[in-house]
């Protein structure tokens, strides 16, 4: 069953708008959020003007915020000229003011990744796939993320036993266990599969760089591709292997990701929750094996 059927929503029109191979895939929709700091300076947030393909909204959790945001899905060059319109918002706000917006501790990098024409049980493949990573993204990207509460890792919270949950309710009950049982604040977001029919990824920290969110767009949409095409029973087989099934999955990052630091030790972190979510005792139990042979040296 598709997502879609289920939110009772339409799936974004695919249109072509090729990237010119910038963009893993053209036809998948995200959305992005860039929080940024010391850009009202004391003035009304309808005093920013919005460059195209965003729009400008408050951000009171951070000081003197806004929050750009896609006005709408985009997909393939739409992207692209996105992030070049955001360049130029940036040198403008530069040349008024002599400054670039503040990127602070405070500040964070939302991507939304439309999945309303997935089945759900390719969302289930993409959460847990996503999961296997976790610990290895925010080495990525900021270590020091990991430890806050709005973007609640899921590898070291309960979203593993609450994702088994709605995984396994019925129809009936699969939107109504996501609004009960899931936080908004989780890096991994389920509950905007129910506003937007969207994951939010949350973990990525502040950024002026387009080029870094492109980079982080293609990480997400290569695990919405390969969940598309494979298992949750092909999952487990593969990712016994970090290099072969990093190899598989990550198209163009695939160097990025192998020579993030601690690499080995971080994705046999996700590996194992993944197994334990999952309940694949006896796989489990080997890497619980691994896991002891690398606290102990062997």
């Amino acid at each position: 069953m598709k997502l879609s059927s289920l939110i009772m929503s339409s799936i974004p029109k695919i249109d072509h708008h090729p990237s010119d191979g910038v963009l893993v895939d053209d036809n998948m929709f995200v959305g992005v959020e860039i929080e940024l700091e010391g850009v009202l300076m004391g003035k009304p947030i309808s005093s920013l003007i919005a460059p195209k393909y965003w729009k400008v909204e408050d951000e009171g959790s951070i000081r003197e915020g806004a929050e750009l945001i896609f006005s709408s899905p985009l997909q393939g060059s739409q992207i692209v000229s996105a992030m070049s319109s955001f360049r130029d918002f940036l040198d403008n706000f530069n040349s008024y003011t002599n400054r670039f917006p503040v990127i602070s501790d405070r500040c964070s990098l939302h991507v939304h990744v439309d999945v309303s024409d997935m089945e759900l049980q390719q969302i289930h493949t993409m959460t847990i796939l996503y999961g296997i990573y976790e610990k290895v993204f925010f080495q990525l990207l900021n270590p020091s993320r990991y430890n806050l509460n709005y973007c609640i890792p899921i590898v070291s919270s309960n979203f593993g036993t609450v994702f088994n949950k709605i995984a396994k309710s019925s129809i009936s009950d699969y939107l109504v266990n996501i609004e009960v049982m899931c936080d908004k604040y989780s890096n991994l977001n389920y509950k905007s599969i129910l506003k937007f029919g969207s994951l939010e990824f949350r973990g990525h920290p502040g950024t002026l760089n387009p080029n870094e969110i492109i980079d982080w767009i293609n990480i997400l949409l290569s695990i919405k591709k390969w969940s598309i095409g494979n298992t949750l029973d092909q999952l487990k087989v593969k990712e016994l292997n970090a290099s072969l099934l990093t190899k598989e999955v990550f198209e163009k990052n695939y160097l990025q990701i192998m020579t993030t630091n601690f690499f080995q030790e971080n994705f046999k972190v996700g590996k194992y929750w993944a197994l334990e979510t999952l309940s694949y005792e006896d796989l489990k139990a080997n890497t619980i094996n691994e896991l002891n042979k690398t606290n102990t040296g062997d």
